[in-house]
């Protein structure tokens, strides 16, 4: 959704106004969100993707495909399980869902850091 204050937020403000570069959308995006506003906005208009920045001129293509963007949860765990990283940061999802996803890894993975950032709040790890 890209969502204001997040990492796809601030990565599509620095990619947005340089022709050379591309964003591509997978799956829905709400048409008052950052990736709606976007989606519709003309090549060479003038789009906000957060209030607390200027409007930018875009200059990058922009692509939408047509399949999912989505993974079950399960199939999520699975390849973390596989992966067995150090640390994992969960982003997305509702609150239930981060909680499920939480509990899930911290008992499959009990040597990993397993983390919730607060939505908003700027993370550094």
């Amino acid at each position: 959704m890209m969502t204001e204050k997040t990492l796809s937020n601030s990565f599509a403000r620095r990619v947005i106004s340089q022709p050379q570069h591309s964003l591509f959308f997978v799956g829905y995006s709400d048409p008052q969100s950052p990736a709606g506003k976007l989606k519709a906005t003309p090549h060479g208009g003038d789009v906000v993707l957060d209030p607390d920045h200027e409007p930018q001129k875009l200059l990058c293509h922009v692509e939408q495909f047509t399949f999912s963007g989505h993974a079950t949860r399960e199939t999520i765990c699975t390849y973390i399980r596989r992966v067995a990283p150090k640390k994992t940061i969960l982003v997305h999802g509702d609150k239930p869902a981060i909680d499920w996803m939480h509990s899930t890894l911290s008992a499959a993975l009990p040597s990993s850091e397993i983390i919730k950032p607060q939505p908003g709040v700027k993370f550094e790890f």
